[in-house]
């Protein structure tokens, strides 16, 4: 029997992923402010959804994806071989409710069919993007470095200061701040989505339909959970915190998820 070992082209360390997200926020912040779109004015027509999030949201997707194959990271980023314990599986479960509750009183009514469709594009481009950089290749560079409670930390707080460039994009300073934080607890549940279920396509999904039902609610503000959406939601929040707090949902991912790849062939 021989043995082969695929190694990835770079080790991961948290300086790269720290390279990684800064050169996405200024691409992306560049590219959002080339659409002309004021970041209060996204929702308000389907031409502002294009300009604004699908195409450049789509191009920094590619870019992240195509950057995860070549890093040769694609396995960790999108994978996780050792899952939390069976009851955090109740926390993408409440997260994905409250999501259905978000859809159920979405102003659908007063949309054009366009409006939604291309919204949904969108979104769907926004959580493969930060959910590939964050709790993709940060997460996996982080890990390289420090303990899971150091890389859920880190990259939950990257993920909430990553809204912050909405400042130079157009939204009030008070508002900015109040999404910060919001964004670090989403980021929080929605790592412990991608731990309880092994794989970050669950996040992605999750990510892409809140914020499609952010976008969808009747004042058009993104900025928080607002309703019976946040209600539920609230129980996801709750049920991070006691994870957290037992450690249960810090468990060290199995030895595939991080450093060398090993397979074997006769």
């Amino acid at each position: 029997m021989s043995q082969r070992t695929e190694t990835m082209r770079v080790e991961p360390r948290p300086s790269v992923g720290v390279a990684i997200f800064v050169g996405y926020a200024v691409l992306f912040t560049l590219a959002f402010l080339a659409s002309g779109v004021d970041y209060d004015d996204v929702a308000d027509s389907t031409s502002n959804v294009l300009r604004a999030i699908v195409i450049p949201v789509w191009v920094g997707a590619a870019v992240l994806l195509g950057l995860t194959a070549f890093l040769g990271w694609w396995r960790p980023v999108f994978r996780d071989d050792e899952r939390s314990p069976r009851w955090t599986l109740l926390i993408p479960a409440f997260l994905a409710l409250g999501i259905v509750a978000g859809l159920a009183t979405a102003d659908w009514g007063d949309r054009d069919a366009s409006f939604i469709v291309w919204l949904l594009v969108g979104t769907i481009a926004v959580g493969i993007a930060e959910e590939t950089l964050t709790r993709g290749l940060v997460l996996t560079a982080l890990r390289g470095g420090m303990g899971e409670v150091g890389a859920w930390f880190w990259s939950s707080l990257l993920f909430g200061l990553l809204h912050g460039a909405n400042i130079v994009l157009g939204q009030d300073v008070g508002p900015t701040l109040q999404q910060i934080v919001f964004a670090f607890v989403f980021g929080s549940v929605l790592y412990a989505a991608r731990r309880s279920t092994g794989t970050l396509l669950v996040p992605i999904v999750l990510h892409a339909l809140w914020d499609f039902t952010s976008f969808m609610g009747s004042d058009g503000d993104v900025s928080a959970a607002q309703g019976l959406q946040g209600f539920i939601s609230y129980a996801a929040v709750i049920l991070f915190i006691v994870a957290a707090v037992k450690r249960s949902i810090f468990a060290t991912p199995g030895t595939e998820s991080v450093g060398e790849v090993v397979t074997t062939s006769t």
